[in-house]
């Protein structure tokens, strides 16, 4: 669905000034400078001619400059987004994923046309190293080092190999998942759902529970800690139970998969 909206604005010298090139048309019989959007609390930073915002939170107010002040603006996808303007500002209300193209244009022939993209925020945790602990007192030195390799070998997720995390909601609790066990092996897809937690030492976590197309479950708890300015991420599972059976004088055994976290965040603020 396609809307036009037309608008009248007197804009201050001082904002006039300003003249940006990206996305924009500027007719060369005018001395109006190119239509574009800036951002209201920061008068220099221009938005240029694309814009990503999460579905949950409208975008931050921005001010239309340039042209002659007398402007139309089309919405190609009011599905995507809603434009709000109440005569100072400019603000887009996601309704879905997806895109659209806002136009601006005013009655001199300027033009300036933004590519609105509408996406949930991701974030990838790419696995940096593995390791386990494998407890038993009973057990033979040789024997629980031959178990911890075991146990190494058997994690889901290697070297290289990440958790994309899509969240889907407005609280971050829940998503899609997309795994690579490795760096060249095939995706693998899911569902997850994230609840925090508190440990009995008073450090908060995530309880990750992760179900994918293959029906296979894993539950993992997500440890990020912040120490000394410096950051440590890891995925960690109790796995005692997987080898008991094999191994009777096992007592405890845990995974760790140490991560890099890189996001993939809207530009809602």
């Amino acid at each position: 669905m396609k809307t036009r909206i037309k608008l009248t604005k007197l804009i201050g010298a001082s904002l006039l000034c300003a003249c940006f090139s990206l996305g924009t048309i500027s007719c060369g019989d005018d001395d109006y400078p190119a239509i574009e959007l800036i951002y209201a609390d920061n008068h220099t930073q221009a938005v240029g001619n694309t814009l990503t915002i999460a579905p949950f939170t409208d975008t931050q107010a921005l001010y239309i400059i340039g042209g002659d002040g007398s402007y139309v603006i089309s919405n190609s996808n009011e599905e995507v987004a809603l434009v709000i303007y109440n005569g100072e500002t400019v603000q887009f209300k996601p309704l879905k994923t997806g895109d659209t193209d806002i136009t601006i244009t005013d009655h001199s022939g300027n033009s300036y046309i933004l590519r609105l993209q509408v996406r949930y925020e991701s974030i990838t945790y790419t696995v940096t190293s593995v390791s386990a602990e494998v407890e038993g007192d009973k057990m033979q030195v040789g024997e629980q080092r031959a178990l911890k390799e075991i146990i190494i070998n058997d994690i889901p997720v290697q070297k290289d190999g990440s958790y994309t995390l899509q969240y889907t909601n407005d609280t971050y609790t829940q998503g899609s998942i997309t795994i690579r066990s490795s760096a060249s092996t095939l995706q693998r897809q899911g569902i997850f759902y994230r609840t925090e937690k508190e440990s009995a030492a008073g450090f908060h976590y995530y309880s990750l529970n992760i179900t994918l197309t293959t029906g296979e479950n894993l539950i993992y708890s997500l440890v990020e800690k912040e120490e000394n300015g410096t950051s440590e991420i890891y995925l960690t599972a109790d796995v005692t139970a997987d080898y008991k059976g094999s191994y009777p004088l096992l007592e405890k055994a845990v995974t760790y998969q140490y991560l890099e976290k890189t996001s993939s965040i809207p530009a809602t603020e």
